[in-house]
């Protein structure tokens, strides 16, 4: 019997051009960060716990500053949704 796989090379490639244009910024901070996109005129961003909690959520249009001073130290997730999908890209918190 055989199979023939055909790999799909165009998500990859978009998916790594996504990631390229969200910045985050410092990153491990102890509490503010700046997020920038360009490329991004309508979205939102949310930041959740390792635990899956939410933690922050608000729209987002090419740039914010967040401040997660009040929650504890460790990792936690950005999640950047827009009209092209979702990025997830991880916050360490001093």
């Amino acid at each position: 019997m055989d199979v023939e796989v055909e790999e799909d090379k165009t998500s990859s490639v978009s998916l790594l051009d996504r990631l390229d244009y969200l910045s985050i910024y410092p990153n491990p901070s102890k509490g503010k960060y700046t997020i920038s996109s360009p490329r991004v005129n309508s979205g939102k961003i949310t930041v959740i716990s390792s635990t899956g909690s939410l933690i922050f959520e608000k729209p987002f249009k090419g740039e914010a500053i967040i401040d997660l001073s009040n929650v504890k130290t460790g990792l936690y997730f950005l999640i950047l949704i827009d009209e092209d999908g979702s990025i997830t890209k991880k916050l360490l918190k001093q």
